[in-house]
Order: structure tokens, then C-alpha cells, then sequence
């Protein structure tokens, strides 16, 4: 272990600062907004959307089932998130609460309002590591089916944040070298998600990803996140405002 101490303090000075000088409590958000026909089996899209936000969100779900609308609107609804930029109260426990909501990725995600949806799901999964190092992470998940005139919007929301001392921030630099490329951690559980609702539901198309960068990277036959060589371009449109501020 001593051995190992010393030769993870050499890579720490060897480090770029941008390896651990970041701000952990930044929380990073993603948005996946799908466009699927209306030919597909719903319950079997409920289920593909359901396994793919409990492939992350492994500690807890909750769920919403409604009844189709008996006339379907022209253009498809959207999850709502609180206003983060609105304190909770004035008092103290007010402000700790208001800043949890806009940097803790639980509760971001458990916070969604998913009105509207003929199915909507989300969870969360926390995790907390003590060794030589301590890492604690926060992971949200969301996703929600909305009938409209055109077939279903799906959308996916992902949110994660870490805290880190010294030796944790070297450790995930090391890690993410090795499995994404420098794709940070909380952008690959989202690509993840975001392939593996595809792999369910092949007629599914990516319409918006953001942020547009993640079209660069891939789910692995190992659950891993690679980083694809040449990306085709990714058809982007517009879409409503997804209410996260």
C-alpha cells in the first residue's frame, strides 16, 4: 500500500491541473430527446425506458403510469424541474436546501415533474468510498414518454456530481484516461443510458442530444464508454424549453 502511496503522489505532481482542480460542486446535466413512431408496442417502450434509467439508477425508482389522452396534442410535453434561482426560504436551512436542489444530482432528478407523460420514471444512485482516497457521487436519472400527433417524444435527463480530496481526483484521472478518453464520469453513465435505451427500441431516433458532444462517444460490448473515430452527423432540432435552469 506504501509502495502504491508513493508512486500515486509522483503521478499527482506529473498531473495537468485540470486533473483535480476542478469545481466538484458543479453538477452535469445531460439531455437526450428521442422521436419514436407510433407503430411501437407502448408497454414495450415503457419497459425499454424503464431498463435503461435502472441500468444507472440502481438505489431507488419511482414511477408514473397514465392513461393515453383521447386526443393527442399537436406538439409533445416536456418534463419541468424547479426553479433553481428560487430560494426554498429565507432561513439558513432554506439556502442549504436551494443549493442542494442545483448541485446534488439526486435531488434534481427526484424533483422532476413528469405531468403530462404516459409513463415516467425516475431514480437516483449514491455512492460513498473511504479508503486512502474519499469519493462521493451522485447520480439522477429521468425519463418520460409523451404521445403527441407525430408518435412519442422520449426524454431522457441525467445528472451527476462528485466530491473529491486529493488522491480521489488523481484516482478518477487515471481511470477515465484509461476507459473514456477523458470523457468525464458523469457524461459516460449518461452515454450509457442514452445507448442503452437505443439497443432496446432500434426505431428510436437521437433528434437533440445535449450536450452535442456525447454524438462523439459510444456504449461498449463491455457497458464501457469508447470514443467513436469518425461521428456521423447527428440531425438536431428544435425542442422545448426543458424547464432546467
Amino acid at each position: 500500500m506504501k509502495k502504491f502511496r508513493n508512486l500515486l503522489l509522483i503521478v499527482i505532481v506529473a498531473l495537468p491541473i485540470s486533473a483535480y482542480a476542478g469545481d466538484d460542486a458543479s453538477l452535469i446535466k445531460t439531455r437526450f430527446v428521442y422521436e419514436v413512431p407510433s407503430t411501437v408496442d407502448i408497454e414495450k417502450l415503457k419497459a425499454s425506458l424503464k431498463d435503461a434509467i435502472k441500468f444507472r439508477a440502481v438505489d431507488k425508482t419511482e414511477e408514473v403510469n397514465n392513461f393515453m389522452p383521447d386526443d393527442l396534442p399537436e406538439k409533445p410535453g416536456d418534463v419541468v424541474f424547479p426553479d433553481s434561482n428560487t430560494p426554498s426560504s429565507n432561513n439558513m436551512f432554506g439556502s442549504i436546501v436551494s443549493n442542494a436542489m442545483t448541485t446534488n444530482g439526486q435531488m434534481v432528478a427526484m424533483s422532476a415533474n413528469m405531468k403530462g407523460a404516459v409513463y415516467g420514471i425516475k431514480g437516483y444512485y449514491a455512492t460513498t468510498v473511504i479508503g486512502f482516497s474519499k469519493n462521493n457521487s451522485s447520480e439522477g436519472y429521468v425519463g418520460a414518454i409523451y404521445p403527441y400527433e407525430k408518435g412519442y417524444r422520449v426524454y431522457i435527463y441525467t445528472f451527476f456530481n462528485k466530491s473529491r480530496d486529493m488522491f480521489g481526483k488523481a484516482a478518477d484521472w487515471l481511470v477515465g484516461k484509461t476507459l473514456t478518453g477523458d470523457l468525464d464520469q458523469g457524461y459516460s453513465n449518461a452515454v450509457q443510458v442514452r445507448d442503452k435505451f437505443l439497443e432496446a427500441e432500434p426505431e428510436a431516433t437521437i433528434k437533440r442530444q445535449d450536450p452535442p458532444f456525447l454524438s462523439q462517444y459510444k456504449l461498449s460490448t463491455l457497458n464501457t464508454v469508447t470514443k467513436i473515430e469518425s461521428t456521423p452527423a447527428v440531425k438536431m432540432v428544435e425542442s422545448q424549453e426543458s424547464g432546467i435552469k
